[in-house]
């Protein structure tokens, strides 16, 4: 005779349970890296990196890494594309904005409190770069990325498993 735990620990054992991907946690998030800088301009090309991976993210979300955040909207944005920018490859466009990093940081569960701290950093109209903010893959901005040896945090919003919030 079966007793109910019994019974109930046999039918999670053969009947699969429907889970929501979205509510399971995070594990890997995206992170770009500093690709070039031009000091005569004062622009920096970020973007994908070898390693990088755009689909399922690239580094644990434990991880503290900077955040990188973009101001492009607003009165004067976007800005132009500098003369001397090259601005040919689709790959490394220009966003319009200018770039910047948090401190490192243990990326928060959500895109409105990771646009928060880029907001607390830098100022009203901050938020996370977005891999689309150029074409994709990589892109061209003023600005800087504090440490140039490290990576940071970026959001893609197509793709909800490669990020960690």
């Amino acid at each position: 005779m079966w007793n109910k735990s019994a019974f109930a620990l046999c039918l999670l054992l053969v009947l699969p349970c429907a889970v929501d991907a979205q509510s399971l946690p995070k594990t890997k998030g995206l992170t770009w890296a500093l690709l070039a800088t031009n000091a005569a301009t004062g622009t920096v090309d970020v973007g994908c990196w070898n390693g990088c991976n755009a689909y399922n993210g690239d580094t644990p979300c434990t991880t503290a890494l900077p955040i990188l955040c973009i101001k492009k909207d607003g009165p004067g944005f976007p800005l132009p594309v500098p003369a001397s920018v090259d601005n040919s490859d689709i790959y490394h466009q220009w966003a319009g904005g200018v770039v910047g990093t948090t401190q490192p940081t243990v990326p928060p569960k959500t895109l409105a409190a990771a646009n928060a701290l880029c907001a607390q950093e830098f100022g009203a109209g901050w938020r996370v770069a977005e891999f689309h903010d150029g074409w994709g893959w990589h892109f061209q901005a003023f600005g800087g990325v504090g440490d140039p040896n490290q990576n940071f945090w970026v959001h893609i919003d197509d793709q909800p498993g490669a990020t960690c919030w």
